[in-house]
């Protein structure tokens, strides 16, 4: 009985250890490859500060773009995960962290107006589409757009929140009213060839930016809306995504 007990006991450890090595990973295989998760970031510049904005990464010494005022770098290719970035312009510096989502692509916009009594800069971190399960980024020749409203104008016809036009062919639309600062609408689209544009009008019903096309290509497009009323620099600059 002794006997049988131990060869039970013993047969079920030799069990337990095959199966503890056979679910095991040989690290130092080359066949197995390590999972390097990324997102595509671009860094757009509405801080009106008359100097370039320079974007750094992780406490590194080099600045990984270069952006000046009412532009947008390229999309980088940055690792997913917990990043820290740091934002210089001139002798002044924003630090932040920003966890990035493996896959998505991302649009980071900054924002100051001084001769609003602005003293800060504003970020905002707007993700635009996710890329890993995506063939194309917009249907054959449509134009897919949505509008930002980046004004912190405190005037009642931008405070009151801003209506865009969609226009093509025959259609007007107004599919987004009453936007404030920070906030986007959903994309919408539309056929190249019934010539879009869009138009963006006040709380009163002003036109602050008559009808304007976003270009003659298909592709995906962000319209943003910035100036004050002050300075008179109402405008919309349109940004590619694709």
């Amino acid at each position: 009985m002794k006997y049988s007990a131990m060869l039970k006991f013993t047969l079920l450890l030799v069990a337990v250890v095959a199966l503890f090595l056979g679910g095991c990973i040989n690290v130092n295989n080359p066949e197995v490859k390590a999972v390097d998760f990324r997102a595509s970031v671009r860094f757009v510049n509405f801080a009106n500060t008359s100097t370039t904005m320079a974007v750094a990464m992780d406490h590194s010494a080099s600045a990984a773009a270069t952006v000046s005022f009412q532009s947008g770098s390229s999309y980088l290719d940055l690792p997913a995960g917990a990043r820290f970035f740091s934002f210089t312009y001139g002798a002044a510096n924003d630090t932040l962290h920003q966890a990035l989502k493996a896959n998505w692509q991302y649009s980071v916009y900054s924002e100051q107006e001084p001769s609003l009594g602005e003293t800060a800069r504003t970020y905002l971190f707007l993700q635009e589409r996710y890329t890993f399960a995506e063939t194309v980024p917009y249907p054959s020749g449509t134009q897919v757009v949505r509008f930002l409203d980046m004004s912190t104008d405190t005037t009642p016809t931008v405070q009151g929140g801003l209506t865009f036009h969609w226009m093509y062919a025959s259609t007007d639309t107004t599919p987004d009213a009453a936007l404030t600062f920070g906030q986007a609408s959903p994309y919408y689209q539309a056929n190249v060839s019934s010539s879009p544009k869009f138009m963006i009008v006040g709380s009163a019903n002003d036109t602050l930016v008559a009808p304007t096309s976003v270009g003659a290509s298909a592709g995906r497009y962000t319209v943003v809306f910035s100036g004050n009323k002050k300075a008179s620099s109402w405008q919309a600059n349109v940004f590619k995504e694709n």
